[in-house]
């Protein structure tokens, strides 16, 4: 699966744990460490997204492909859950042109481990120019719009790891998520095989 095209295109504007809930966590009193809290929050948040090859809140995607895969082969979409595929455009083969791939063409798989996409019954994939990003596949990944969408075992953790960095900020010179069994056991069933 060639994933080095993947951007985001808009992050989520929301994160999976709001600074009150941390404080109330943390025991954390007044409004003093609110920005740095904040801070802590965020950055837990992409540590765990890139330790679990998932993405936790509404994000929009786009992955760029040299080509579609050969032999109808399926396009893998990194960073699930995706809630849904906005739009595939390419370059068409004869005059470059960039082209609205319709949606009838194809179909998606939104649920299996390994999101994908696949040509529609009796369809191939259409010829490309051969040119660097010549498909595009825009769409949307994340649990939901919402804090409480995210599941509860990644939200513990990211309480639990910026709790851990304000607490003991001397000692996070980078977190160490494989060598705590905790996070692990709490990760484990959310972390996408080969993504990590």
């Amino acid at each position: 699966m060639d994933w080095t095209g993947f951007r985001v295109v808009t992050a989520a504007t929301l994160e999976p744990v709001t600074v009150a809930e941390l404080k109330t966590y943390a025991r954390i009193d007044g409004t003093d460490y609110d920005s740095m809290l904040s801070g802590y929050i965020s950055a837990c948040r992409a540590a765990l997204e890139k330790h679990t090859g998932r993405t936790f809140l509404t994000t929009s995607c786009e992955l760029s492909l040299d080509s579609f895969p050969d032999d109808n082969g399926a396009i893998y979409l990194p960073y699930p859950p995706v809630q849904s595929v906005t739009s595939i455009y390419y370059n068409q083969e004869s005059d470059g042109a960039n082209t609205l791939l319709a949606s009838s063409l194809y179909q998606a798989d939104l649920y299996s481990v390994y999101p994908r996409i696949v040509p529609a019954y009796d369809e191939d994939w259409p010829d490309t120019r051969d040119m660097l990003n010549a498909v595009r596949v825009t769409y949307v990944t994340g649990y939901g719009d919402d804090d409480s969408d995210v599941p509860a075992a990644i939200r513990e953790c990211i309480k639990s790891l910026a709790t851990d960095l304000f607490e003991h900020p001397e000692t996070n010179v980078e977190l160490r998520l494989e060598e705590n069994r905790t996070y692990q056991f709490l990760l484990n069933a959310y972390s996408i095989p080969g993504c990590v």
